[in-house]
């Protein structure tokens, strides 16, 4: 260790003996952050877009002033992202590689900030493993491929934890001045994601937990965490008004255990709707079981081997972060991975529900890090290879699953939007039906959405039950009419396109044949895929 005596006790060990210059950090930091999105973007866009992209679509599109109006109504939670995706959008349009080449983007970005913070707390060695773990992750390159929030509140959080290291250990107005930046990025980390608050919380316990952390470090923190709060307010007030969209209704304790150590952060979401029949069992479904199996036996080594009286903490490898060391690690990703869950899953299941796994994305990077330190603290260099080399191939079967055209939770739009494109003739109308059952004589939520992703397959045709879109109201789908009240709508049409779901209620399905068949039209094309039908119906001569 260096001869001097630092003027207060450092709350963390760099175990080199050295701390390593921060601009020797750069070129591999941005060379593992340029692999890491290169891996969520590679493929990505051959899986359909889905309902949640189509929901940013959807509101990116609008002007500011409909945006304001969307965001006071839903999805307060995600409004920073979509005045980002405003802008982004209107430069590069919102093709599916535009969509997600932000998050990608994020990705690489949050990679970065990884292999920044883990080299700092432990080494070169741990950082390149925590920035590979992260990348190879079934949660990151699921996140990274996907036009929503996660990533990049993903990114917030992992620089956030770099902010936050660098000021425990800064003194005088430079610590001052670090948890400035920190306050300014949980702020605008929470206008992108409410839930970064409870990673901003995570980092509290950390700090408790951690030993050699000062009370002014502490202190400070706690002040930049208020400020940040007072910062993001507006958007907590408005979202805490809109929480019952926020998280799933079914949580069972079976649910729960898979979610938590399965979809949370080996898995992703799964490529199949839960909602419809299963397609039978394949590769991705037990290679993500083997992969969280894997990776929690990963984390309780790391959290033995960081044991002082542990036999295997005497089973060091040459160059490794000590016994010390590793407690500090440990204490720091800890939190971040259980703190958040664990609150989000009491609240639901005694308040209202809030808990849905990929909003806690964010502690994708805390999972690699935890993962990294129990493989670097395996004895023997041929172990840690074969470790990382079974984590890279129980992971491929699900990275491939995400890249199929369905593996947005089984969606098939891009092939629904291509078959009414094919078949559809200029001046044909298009019904979209109800994503749920409706009540009254309107609806909702439609499969209008597709049109939204794909809008150059429906721009030549007549939109007959469209009673008024979602920017005039400030929702994200307007109204709709049920078909049996678009009679006059189709009176001038001699085709008409219905796009419904599979488990459109039969009832309602044959209600809506039998009206079409007394209006004078029969059905002469349908094709079906695994979430959706689309049925097109001609009038008869005589009709």
């Amino acid at each position: 260790m260096s001869a001097h005596t630092p003027r207060s006790p450092e709350p963390l060990e760099i175990p080199t003996g050295r701390r390593p210059k921060h601009h020797s950090a750069a070129v591999p930091a941005a060379l593992l952050g340029f692999l890491a999105a290169f891996l969520s973007l590679i493929g990505s866009t051959a899986a359909s877009l889905w309902t949640d992209e189509a929901a940013t679509i959807s509101a990116a599109q609008r002007s500011w002033r409909e945006l304001w109006e969307l965001l006071n109504n839903v999805d307060a939670v995600h409004g920073l992202y979509y005045a980002l995706m405003h802008v982004w959008g209107g430069a590069f349009g919102f093709s599916p590689l535009a969509l997600r080449l932000p998050s990608a983007l994020a990705v690489g970005l949050a990679a970065s900030g990884l292999y920044v913070l883990s080299r700092r707390l432990g080494g070169p060695r741990l950082g390149l493993a925590a920035a590979l773990i992260f990348a190879i992750l079934p949660r990151t390159t699921w996140m990274g491929m996907e036009g929503r929030s996660f990533a990049l509140s993903t990114a917030a959080v992992t620089w956030l934890s770099v902010l936050l290291a660098a000021a425990v250990e800064a003194r005088g107005r430079r610590q001052h001045l670090l948890f400035g930046v920190y306050a300014l990025l949980a702020s605008l980390g929470t206008c992108v994601n409410i839930y970064v608050a409870l990673a901003v919380a995570a980092h509290g316990l950390a700090l408790v937990l951690l030993p050699r952390v000062s009370r002014p470090a502490l202190f400070r923190w706690a002040a930049a965490s208020v400020a940040a709060a007072v910062l993001a307010s507006p958007v907590v007030v408005l979202a805490a008004r809109q929480t019952g969209q926020l998280g799933s209704a079914d949580l069972s304790p079976g649910v729960i255990l898979r979610s938590v150590a399965v979809d949370q952060w080996f898995l992703g979401e799964t490529p199949t709707n839960p909602y419809l029949e299963s397609s039978g069992l394949q590769l991705w479904q037990p290679a993500s079981v083997l992969l969280a199996l894997t990776g929690w036996v990963m984390v309780c080594s790391a959290l033995l081997t960081s044991l002082p009286s542990s036999r295997a903490a005497r089973l060091l490898p040459p160059g490794g972060p000590g016994s010390r060391t590793a407690r500090r690690l440990f204490l720091t990703a800890a939190p971040m991975l259980l703190f958040p869950p664990a609150v989000l899953i009491a609240f639901s299941l005694f308040a209202s529900p809030l808990y849905n796994a990929r909003y806690l994305s964010f502690a994708t990077p805390a999972a690699a890090l935890l993962l990294a330190l129990g493989i670097v603290r395996l004895p023997r260099p041929r172990m840690r290879v074969t470790a990382v080399l079974l984590l890279v191939i129980l992971a491929l079967p699900v990275y491939v699953s995400q890249r199929q055209s369905e593996g947005k939770s089984g969606s098939d739009w891009a092939q629904v939007a291509a078959y009414v494109d094919e078949q559809a003739e200029d001046g044909d109308a298009v019904y979209f039906g109800p994503r749920h059952p409706p009540e009254g004589n309107d609806a909702g939520q439609t499969q209008r959405r597709i049109a939204t992703a794909y809008p150059n397959a429906f721009a030549a045709l007549k939109d007959v039950s469209l009673k008024y879109p979602g920017s005039s109201d400030g929702s994200l789908d307007g109204s709709s009419w049920l078909l049996q009240e678009c009679g006059s709508e189709l009176a001038t049409v001699e085709t008409v396109w219905l796009v419904r779901r599979r488990d459109y209620p039969r009832e309602l399905l044959d209600a809506e044949d039998s009206w079409l068949r007394s209006e004078g039209f029969l059905p002469d094309a349908e094709w079906t895929g695994t979430t959706n039908t689309v049925t097109g119906f001609s009038r008869t001569p005589s009709g």
